[in-house]
């Protein structure tokens, strides 16, 4: 039970990311595919909302990714510090940071760059100064990615290494145990006690054994996401919003004809950026571990809240 309590800071921000996604599938998706084939005739408001929208949603997801890495990189290489940072008493402050820090960055920064125009009935248009612009897309993209790549190397690095010096303990263990019986062997031999030899052997091999088989379940028992599917969600998640974030900066610092992309491309690289709302979230499925363990973080607050009313109707009473 401590094992399983220990790691649910992990899995409530595998849900947090999971539910930044889920907003930007139900309202930022639908309105870009509306804004690609449709005229926009949503009004204005409805257009700021979106377009600030689609700007905090994918920067909540980035920051919560960096949060993921960092608590898997933190376990393996300074499990107290992890313990200390990510303790359950911490969740709410888990869960609020990524929000209010997107709030608090995309904000300022878009409305002090918003740059007045005609009204326009049908469409949707927002002008934005050219230093509002480059710095809102290096803030909320460029600046996370390079601290997403080098978090992910780290971890990866740290793995390998971890499970270098788990391999060397194992094999050390194992020749350690073979000298052993070795040495038994020999003495057992001499003193012409074959029965106790075989006993001692069958002793020795059934503790190794027993050992081993320990500390697998351990290793296993202390796993609760497998690193890579951590890295695999960050190299995913980069990729597809990597082409769309070039093109906006590009757009930004270029006002030349040259600089200008087919229609057909922008949506593309658009409706991938809006897609990975929807395919980013499907990799966690591969870990049964991890569906498991949320499923259980789930049922354990919906038992809760249950007994909160049942006590709450009772004291009414």
């Amino acid at each position: 039970m401590c094992s399983s309590t220990k790691h649910d800071a992990i899995y409530v921000q595998i849900i947090n990311f999971c539910v930044s996604n889920i907003l930007t599938g139900i309202f930022i998706l639908p309105l870009t595919v509306y804004q690609i084939l449709h005229v926009w005739e949503l009004g204005q408001i409805v257009c700021r909302i979106f377009v600030v929208s689609d700007i905090v949603l994918p920067f909540v997801s980035t920051i919560i990714i960096i949060n993921i890495t960092c608590d898997r990189l933190l376990d393996i290489t300074h499990p107290v510090l992890h313990a200390w940072l990510f303790q359950k008493s911490l969740l709410k402050v888990i869960v609020l940071t990524p929000w209010i820090v997107a709030v608090i960055t995309v904000i300022p920064v878009w409305t002090s760059g918003l740059m007045p125009h005609g009204q326009v009935e049908y469409g949707c248009f927002i002008l934005m100064s050219e230093e509002s612009g480059i710095l809102c897309t290096v803030l909320t993209y460029f600046i996370p990615l390079i601290v997403i790549v080098i978090l992910t190397f780290q971890l990866i690095l740290s793995k390998l290494q971890r499970s270098d010096v788990t391999n060397c303990s194992t094999n050390t263990n194992r020749n350690t145990c073979d000298n052993n019986l070795l040495a038994i062997a020999e003495v057992t031999s001499t003193t012409k006690t074959i029965p106790e030899h075989y006993s001692n052997t069958d002793n020795a091999h059934l503790a190794t054994s027993n050992a081993d088989s320990g500390s697998k379940r351990a290793t296993a028992g202390n796993k609760p996401v497998d690193i890579v599917t951590v890295c695999s969600v960050n190299i995913v998640y980069a990729t597809m919003w990597f082409p769309f974030q070039c093109v906006s900066i590009v757009y930004t610092l270029c006002d030349s004809s040259y600089c200008s992309l087919s229609p057909e491309l922008t949506q593309v690289v658009t409706l991938l950026a809006a897609a990975s709302a929807g395919v980013v979230p499907l990799i966690w499925l591969h870990d049964q571990k991890l569906k498991g363990n949320i499923k259980r973080i789930c049922g354990k607050q919906t038992t809760t809240n249950l007994q909160d009313s049942v006590a709450s109707g009772e004291t009414y009473v």
